[in-house]
């Protein structure tokens, strides 16, 4: 079964909740976790490492950390995003595990068109949360050039409605808003058309 799938069980409960459906299907249903039946199944480089877990908790939030996610491939997707839909978010530490950008449906023109295409485009994020506070660790990159630096942001952060708010302390910077989905499996974010899956690291 794929983790989609599984996610997908803990959905009604929250509401009802980046992910995919199957191929052609405009407005699949969202996960936090993995792609259901027919989507790109979770895109792990073949290259990418998960670095042992360290800091956490005890860590000050403005203090670097290794991450603890390995290496997510974006998928472009042609179809519909599925809306956030907010829910309680549990404190811990999440690893990406799949990132996805949303494009226009694409009309049919008689022959098969791929819904689904690798952009070339790689990330590796490690998200631990409190309450109160967000800290992100992460990379990005490409398949041909690897990961750059990691960058880390980090500040308190409140849900408003299906809104997570973020309000960085470091690197300072402007108050940042995403959608968002959460449910015992993980967090979804939502950043326009890109979206972004974190899964509970146990």
């Amino acid at each position: 079964m794929h983790r989609a799938a599984a996610l997908l069980a803990f959905l009604p409960a929250l509401v009802t909740m980046p992910l995919v459906a199957a191929c052609g299907d405009e407005n699949p249903p969202a996960s936090t976790g993995a792609s259901s039946s027919g989507a790109p199944a979770p895109t792990t480089s073949p290259t990418g490492t998960s670095p042992p877990d360290g800091g956490g908790a005890n860590t000050p939030l403005c203090a670097s950390e290794p991450r603890t996610a390995g290496t997510a491939i974006e998928i472009r997707m042609a179809g519909t995003q599925p809306a956030p839909l907010g829910g309680t978010i549990a404190p811990g530490t999440y690893a990406l595990s799949e990132v996805y950008t949303w494009t226009a449906p694409i009309a049919d023109a008689g022959e098969d068109i791929p819904t689904q295409q690798v952009t070339g485009k790689i990330a590796s994020k490690t998200l631990r949360l409190t309450a109160t506070d967000a800290k992100l660790i992460g990379a990005e990159g490409t398949e041909s050039g690897g990961l750059g630096a990691d960058r880390l942001t980090a500040g308190t952060y409140t849900t408003e409605g299906v809104s997570f708010v973020l309000r960085p302390t470091c690197a300072a910077g402007p108050v940042k808003t995403y959608g968002y989905t959460a449910s015992s499996a993980g967090i979804v974010l939502y950043d326009g058309d890109r979206q972004e899956i974190f899964s509970v690291v146990p």
